[in-house]
């Protein structure tokens, strides 16, 4: 109240006070503040505080800085270095001008984007299509999305840009799709997920990672005619767990009215015969609903999807308007993303060698007494606990080490867990596990990071990479075994 007061006095040549009501005038606005404070028995008791109370003009710039200084104090300044990748000599890379480092926290997690088969896609077809996005979709995206339904078992599949669009569209789109729809939703789903969410509008319920006997319960409070739609992740991101999908899929077809959606961006590529993800390496792919993944990372190019079928598209489509003319990609990204899916839907080489680097480093780092994360996948976090020196960490193994490796930190992960995730991949020689390993120790120790036991860091030789991997020119991994092996 009094806010809007000083306003009024101050904007203009008249003002009613906000308590006894009374109606003051003056000559001009200049005029009106002392004339109100000397016959309104409200503002008169007020003076001093309002004279104090002058606005004066906001410096954005230094309010912006403030809190960029904060953020630096508290360790939670993200610098993200200039990576130029070395064609055919990943993991390595100049990071910031800084020649030879070694790449640990990649999501190239194939070293597809070397591949050269997939290079010569992208480059075959410039001189015969346009390089850009017309707003129209080509019929190799056609082709692409064809793939893209056969890998997962789906009748049809949908393009995006990115995934992060794939499932912030799909996930409204359902929801405008059924009214008076439902969300459930597994707590470490991505933000990408959660904007679907929000974007959608529907009520919501979270249920805490993994929690099945929550979900169950959630599912049997709504009733029978409730639309419900629960979505959840296959490999988390963070901290490498996977979803408990066969009892996931259990409480979601023991459920009327019941859509499930898994998304499998950490996933494709890596797991399954055909690179389909988890649900395909536990035969479970025609379980689920709906499904979207990405092409950025394990196939190394760039665009997300969804798979469904040919009735959900139809439906989605419909309830998506905003993102139809947004979600093309240029031809010669379409070309690549195809033929790094048929590659991976043949090849198993990529994902054997990157299940035995990542199972590799993973013993390498425990057996070195550092504080692996529990991790069910390919996916290696090694905790810090601290956000300033998770900070240092990382600068210390870029500078000291030549090793680049993201500090992650709040609001990524919650307060106390910040962590260094390490993403070893197939072009990772036994040389570098071993280098990583004996730096990581050795940084840890300057900066006083607790360790889990104290060990000398003694390395057995590491086998050599087979034969036939060390002749791709892009790294190829596989799907390390633990819980979903």
């Amino acid at each position: 109240t009094l806010q809007r007061a000083l306003r009024a006095v101050r904007n203009a040549t008249s003002f009613t006070c906000p308590v006894s009501r009374s109606t003051m005038h003056a000559s001009d606005s200049a005029d009106a503040f002392s004339s109100a404070i000397q016959r309104c028995p409200f503002l008169s008791r007020m003076a001093g505080f309002l004279r104090n109370q002058q606005p004066a003009p906001t410096d954005y710039q230094e309010v912006f800085q403030t809190k960029l200084d904060n953020l630096k104090q508290e360790g939670r300044y993200r610098e993200f270095k200039d990576i130029d990748r070395e064609c055919g000599s990943f993991p390595h890379a100049t990071a910031d001008g800084q020649e030879d480092t070694v790449n640990w926290c990649s999501n190239d997690y194939l070293s597809m984007g070397q591949n050269e088969t997939v290079l010569e896609a992208g480059a075959s077809v410039t001189s015969e299509r346009s390089s850009g996005v017309s707003s129209v979709k080509p019929g190799v995206q056609r082709s692409l999305e064809a793939e893209l339904a056969s890998v997962h078992k789906k009748q049809e599949a949908m393009v995006f840009n990115s995934c992060y669009t794939a499932n912030e569209a799909s996930i409204a789109a359902i929801v405008r799709a059924h009214p008076g729809c439902v969300i459930l939703s597994d707590s470490d789903n991505h933000a990408s997920m959660i904007q679907g969410i929000r974007q959608s509008g529907a009520p919501k319920m979270i249920f805490e990672h993994n929690d099945v006997d929550q979900l169950k319960q959630m599912l049997a409070s709504l009733p029978a005619e409730t639309p419900k739609l629960v979505i959840f992740e296959s490999v988390y991101s963070m901290d490498g767990t996977v979803g408990r999908l066969d009892e996931i899929l259990s409480a979601c077809e023991g459920a009327s009215n019941t859509i499930s959606f898994i998304d499998e961006v950490h996933a494709v590529g890596l797991y399954g015969s055909e690179g389909g993800g988890v649900l395909q390496k536990l035969g479970m792919e025609e379980r689920v609903d709906v499904l979207t993944g990405t092409l950025g990372k394990a196939f190394g190019t760039l665009g997300g999807y969804v798979a469904l079928s040919a009735e959900m598209r139809h439906k989605v489509e419909k309830s998506m308007p905003e993102y139809q003319h947004d979600i093309f990609l240029p031809v010669p990204m379409l070309n690549a993303a195809l033929a790094s899916v048929k590659h991976l839907r043949t090849s198993q080489i990529e994902r054997s060698t990157h299940q035995e680097r990542a199972s590799t480093f993973m013993q390498a780092a425990q057996e070195a007494g550092l504080p692996v994360m529990p991790s069910e996948s390919h996916i290696i976090p090694v905790l810090v606990g601290n956000p300033v020196k998770c900070m240092q960490a990382s600068k210390a193994l870029f500078e000291n080490h030549g090793i680049y490796v993201q500090p992650i930190n709040y609001p990524t992960v919650a307060y106390g867990t910040e962590r260094l995730r390490c993403t070893p991949g197939p072009m990772h020689t036994p040389e570098m596990l071993a280098t990583m390993v004996e730096a990581l120790h050795q940084v840890y120790t300057e900066l006083d990071i607790p360790l889990t036991t104290a060990v000398t860091v003694e390395q057995e030789p590491l086998p050599e990479p087979c034969e036939g991997y060390m002749n791709q020119a892009a790294p190829i991994m596989a799907p390390i075994g633990m819980a979903i092996a």
